[in-house]
């Protein structure tokens, strides 16, 4: 059968790939001239470098056994990291619990209760669905004392969430705590080649098996009957059995002619934005894998020295630091210009990290990303988004069914394998 996928990046390739390994033929149709939604590897001094830090856990069961079909287990480097958390001068290791209690300056009271509110949310409290239609500021806050939710874990939240902090579950800072192993330590790998390695592997195994992967190829209609779904590329209609929306949810329904507009759920789903800058630079930063920056109005709030875990030998002695900085894609940040969110990347390194010099910087790279993430709000769960639309041949495979999962390219992988088994269904 002839299945359309709307969307070139992971979770569409992959999808196409599992259908094409079941003896459907997917047709891939990318709006953009690249495959793997972040657009073109950016290209320095003879390096091909992904615009965003893609590091792998060791916890990603689904990602590695695609990895292990398209030959890319070898090109995985697995290393142990550490992080730390900024506070005004200072910068606390943050690795375990106990270094993550240790740097939040409190006095004996509170310490004792944050480390009995991280023994309850990582030992005793192992089933915390229920936490989904609960504030995270009310959770955080019996758990671990109002001082300590209003000093360290209020400005968390801020940064990450913005405007919707008040609207986030409980479950989501649970699952973040669990992150935290008394006595372990993070460990990461890297795909040498990356994000475009990944996205062009995947595009030759699905055209090997029969398939498509179409570039400039923007969908602006889709519409469903009993017996096959129609899509508009290019002014003109193309009928499949069957698609699969692999992007944004909202943007299904801007496209959605009426039999199919219909059926469709409510797909307003808000995400978080992202800007990124990439300093490559001739000198490490420091220690730390992560650092996360904790204060109100910056605009970079994480920076990810990426060769911490990926070799700095295979970038010919460079290093990549990623500056990512959540906001959304209507704010003030996400619409600066490059140069000056470039200059702002670089005077927060400068500001943050007083002993790098910023002389070692060879260029600054600033991508952005108005999708980087759905936000998760209360009660998430008795909204998701099905598998199948209703009534229809339409299927949607996106970040925003990834929750409780954690967003990421291992849960693209297992939504696209969900995703091609539904499709197989319903043909």
């Amino acid at each position: 059968m002839r299945i359309a996928i709307l969307g070139g990046g992971v979770a569409g390739l992959a999808c196409a790939h599992y259908l094409a390994k079941a003896g459907h033929t997917p047709v891939v149709l990318e709006a953009s001239g690249w495959v793997g939604r972040l657009g073109a590897p950016i290209e320095h001094g003879g390096l091909r470098l992904d615009g965003e830090a893609h590091l792998l856990r060791n916890t990603d069961t689904a990602l590695c056994g695609l990895l292990g079909e398209l030959g890319g287990l070898g090109r995985v480097s697995w290393r142990m990291t550490s992080s730390a958390v900024a506070v005004g001068d200072r910068h606390y290791p943050v690795s375990t619990a106990r270094e993550l209690i240790r740097c939040l300056g409190l006095n004996r009271v509170d310490r004792v209760r944050a480390a009995l509110g991280f023994a309850y949310a990582t030992k005793l409290k192992r089933y915390a669905l229920h936490l989904d239609t609960v504030p995270v500021s009310e959770w955080l806050a019996r758990i671990f004392g109002r001082h300590v939710y209003e000093t360290c874990w209020r400005p968390l939240l801020e940064s990450r969430f913005g405007e919707y902090v008040d609207e986030v579950p409980a479950y989501w800072a649970w699952r973040q705590l669990n992150g935290y192993q008394t006595g372990r330590r993070e460990v990461f790998g890297h795909l040498r080649g990356g994000a475009s390695w990944l996205a062009e592997r995947l595009r030759r195994k699905i055209e090997k098996g029969g398939g498509e992967v179409r570039l400039h190829a923007r969908a602006t209609a889709v519409e469903t009957t009993g017996t096959h779904v129609g899509v508009e590329i290019h002014g003109s209609e193309e009928r499949f059995d069957s698609a699969v929306f692999a992007q944004p949810p909202g943007d299904l329904a801007k496209i959605a002619r009426p039999r199919l507009a219909r059926e469709l759920p409510n797909l307003d789903v808000p995400y978080q934005g992202r800007v990124t800058a990439l300093l490559v630079s001739r000198r490490s930063l420091g220690s730390q894998y992560r650092t996360t920056l904790v204060g109100r109005g910056l605009a970079f709030q994480t920076v990810i020295e990426a060769t911490r875990v990926m070799s700095s030998e295979s970038l010919e002695g460079r290093h990549l630091i990623y500056l990512r900085g959540d906001c959304g894609p209507h704010t003030d940040t996400f619409n600066l210009p490059d140069d000056v969110l470039g200059k702002q990347a670089i005077d927060t390194i400068k500001c943050w990290f007083p002993a790098f010099d910023p002389a070692a910087i060879e260029g600054v790279y600033v991508t952005r990303d108005a999708h980087a993430e759905p936000i998760t709000l209360l009660g998430q769960l008795s909204r998701r988004l099905p598998t199948r639309i209703p009534n229809t041949r339409v299927l949607l495979c996106n970040s925003a069914q990834a929750y409780p999962r954690r967003v990421g390219w291992d849960a693209d992988v297992t939504l696209a394998r969900e995703t091609a088994a539904a499709a197989a269904a319903v043909l």
